[in-house]
């Protein structure tokens, strides 16, 4: 669900194992990074810096 929020920067394999794509998301993107952070049920995602 959240990795559908910004599915370029994130991506869920089949094991349901997050992987980030993108460890630097360009600005234009980072709205859509931080709503998929907020939105996380699992609270998978994190941001740092």
């Amino acid at each position: 669900m959240c990795e559908a929020m910004a599915s370029d920067v994130f991506e869920l394999d089949d094991d349901e194992v997050m992987h980030v794509l993108d460890e630097t998301p360009e600005e234009s993107q980072r709205s859509h990074v931080h709503a998929a952070v907020q939105a996380c049920p699992v609270l998978a995602l994190s941001l740092q810096g």
